[in-house]
């Protein structure tokens, strides 16, 4: 238990990050969380929220970029 309350504690603040920044990239999110999550706890908790719909991710050559869609679930803040 303790460790999905970590996850979706990093999803609310990944939710809110491109919420507030919309178009920032992957490597803005793991470099606002590094030391704090490994890159593959980020990656996991993106590929939830792209998922279930909260963010749409854009992949070219280069980067990875993420933008929030407005979609809220249950037991999901409202960002």
């Amino acid at each position: 238990m303790k460790a999905q309350t970590k996850c979706m504690r990093l999803q609310r603040h990944i939710l809110t990050m491109i919420a507030s920044s919309p178009g920032c990239t992957f490597q803005d999110i793991v470099a606002a969380y590094n030391g704090i999550h490994q890159s593959e706890e980020i990656r996991y908790s993106l590929r939830w929220l792209e998922r279930r719909g909260a963010v749409q991710v854009q992949q070219n050559a280069t980067s990875i970029r993420c933008y929030p869609t407005g979609k809220v679930w249950s037991g999901m803040i409202t960002v």
